[in-house]
């Protein structure tokens, strides 16, 4: 249909996002982000849906083994969920991240939630458009685990 917005998976992002709010409201904002993880994995597997919680993912840059990655949550082998626990606005570095975890997973859509402002924060979130550039370009300043 013309005029439409394209968005992938958008049954699935769409129950990420309302069981973010459900959990959002129940807790509250003054908690660790360990507490939303937990919860809103709970939420999103309550609905029928396959959650996989800090599985380490391999970053791997020229062939080497550079670096693990602990994505928060991935949904249905589709999406990837950061959960951040800030008093403070979503900043470039929490994009990053998510387009990081995007690029390495190669999985098509992304989530990042703020849970520590009285209004919950997300943003849906694309991968980069050249998951190997990008995966070269963040590899020097990951730290390993």
């Amino acid at each position: 249909m013309p005029g439409r917005e394209f968005r992938p998976h958008k049954g699935i992002v769409d129950a990420v996002i309302r069981a973010a709010h459900s959990v959002h409201r129940c807790l509250g904002f003054c908690h660790r982000e360990q507490s939303y993880r937990e919860a809103l994995g709970d939420a999103i597997a309550d609905l029928g849906l396959a959650v996989v919680s800090e599985q380490a993912v391999p970053l791997i840059v020229e062939g080497r083994l550079c670096s693990w990655l602990y994505p928060d949550l991935v949904v249905d082998s589709t999406v990837v969920v950061e959960c951040k626990a800030t008093p403070n606005w979503l900043r470039d570095s929490d994009l990053a991240q998510i387009l990081t975890y995007l690029a390495v997973c190669r999985l098509p859509v992304g989530v990042l939630l703020n849970f520590g402002l009285p209004r919950l924060e997300c943003r849906r979130t694309l991968p980069p458009a050249r998951p190997d550039e990008w995966i070269q370009c963040v590899a020097p300043y990951r730290r390993l685990r």
